[in-house]
């Protein structure tokens, strides 16, 4: 038998126990040790979190009573169904008005028959080209295939770029290190976040006041209707124009023959585009890169890089000598947070002229009334120039006999041109 193969004798399992023992008796003295340094922080966090899960929980029962209070008032009211209907009327006609639209186009569709010939003639250029692109795809993949890099020289171009980033991370670690040993001073801290807290409290109360002023309004049911009823027949007259508008397409009859031969010019151009990227691809195709002077004209970049990575590094050395004057800043912050409060005073005081201000609801009144009979003014001329649009007809044909000349001059520069 081995030595490694021999059982452990009573000495030895007598240390090992020792060691065990040792271990775990260092390592409750640390534990110790810690919970007696850490304990005055632990008792004042634990007195910061009762203060503040006492606060969150006056907020949530002000909250529950509000809501009380909200659904006993709701309770307490007694919509009236006579005029939510009549306000609903409206826009459960135009919904019905939609569906029956939508079932005629439906019925329309099911009657159209489409022509299978004439769609193959216009999708066959289509497909064409695609097994064109398809065959040019294939014939790259072939070339990549066929293409070995050079690993040597990428390695080396690579060098660089990798010593670079292998420099920011060791300057990342050091920086982590740095954080990790500062203390803060946690009673500066919460000086100076004081200041911010009492505007948070402030805001509440404020928000609350807000709540409290809000339910004891009450709006004016009568004007709204008044307003309401306005809009409702606005959109009832656009039902109607949309239904006229519908009708009149119904009659309308589209000529085919001078539509196709308006596009004619305009496929012939893309078919005469697409002989010419067929061209294109083809003389691309016969070029060869010289990866030579390609390479002679990169060098300068990466030499540049390279330097701006050394110019880099020593700033980074310049940076870890630096040590910040922290009484500047201290007192930089102290006059922030003095401005800080002096706004919040101003707030304050403005809330209060506020609060003492009270509206003048009838030159209110007054001055919206102009802007609502303009308003409606508006409407009535938008009405009246609808009108006159419905009895203008187009003349199809006089627009046919003026565009035509110009078309057969376009037609004749494309004949040039493929010549």
């Amino acid at each position: 038998m081995n030595n490694e193969e021999q059982p452990l004798t009573q000495e030895d399992i007598e240390k090992q126990k020792k060691i065990v023992e040792d271990l775990y008796k260092k390592e409750k003295e640390e534990r110790e040790n810690y919970l007696k340094i850490t304990e005055s922080q632990r008792k004042k966090s634990f007195e910061e979190s009762k203060k503040e899960i006492k606060k969150s929980v006056n907020e949530k029962a002000f909250l529950i009573d509000r809501k009380r209070l909200s659904d006993g008032k709701r309770k307490e009211i007694k919509p009236n169904m006579e005029k939510s209907a009549n306000a609903i009327k409206a826009s459960i006609n135009e919904k019905s008005y939609i569906i029956e639209r939508r079932k005629e186009k439906d019925a329309e569709r099911m009657k159209l028959k489409p022509r299978i010939g004439s769609t193959g003639a216009t999708i066959e250029p289509l497909i064409s080209e695609k097994a064109f692109y398809i065959n040019k795809k294939k014939e790259k993949d072939a070339e990549l295939k066929a293409i070995k890099p050079d690993i040597v020289n990428t390695i080396n171009s690579i060098q660089e770029s990798v010593s670079g980033k292998a420099f920011i991370i060791d300057q990342k670690r050091q920086k982590d290190a740095e954080r990790v040993a500062l203390k803060p001073d946690i009673e500066k801290s919460a000086k100076a976040i004081e200041p911010s807290i009492n505007e948070k409290t402030y805001l509440i109360e404020r928000k609350k006041e807000k709540d409290a002023e809000r339910m004891r309004l009450k709006p004016r049911i009568g004007s709204m209707s008044h307003e309401i009823s306005k809009s409702v027949n606005e959109k009832a007259y656009m039902i109607e124009r949309k239904k006229e508008l519908d009708a009149h397409r119904k009659t309308l009859k589209p000529d085919i023959k001078k539509s196709a031969e308006a596009i004619q010019g305009s496929v012939s151009e893309k078919a005469y585009m697409i002989e010419k990227k067929k061209e294109l691809d083809a003389h691309r195709k016969t070029l060869k890169p010289d990866i030579k002077k390609s390479a002679e004209a990169i060098q300068g970049s990466v030499s540049e890089k390279a330097y701006m990575i050394e110019k880099k590094r020593e700033k980074n050395s310049e940076l870890k000598t630096l040590k910040p004057r922290i009484s500047s800043t201290a007192e930089a912050i102290n006059k922030s947070i003095q401005e800080k409060l002096y706004l919040i005073e101003k707030r304050k005081e403005k809330d209060a002229e506020r609060k003492a201000l009270k509206p003048d609801l009838q030159k209110s009144a007054k001055a919206i009334e102009g802007s609502v009979s303009e308003k409606a003014f508006m409407i009535s001329q938008k009405r009246e120039s609808e009108e006159k649009r419905k009895s203008i007809k187009a003349d199809i044909k006089g627009l046919g006999e003026k565009l035509e000349p110009e078309i057969e001059k376009i037609e004749k520069k494309k004949l040039d041109v493929g010549k």
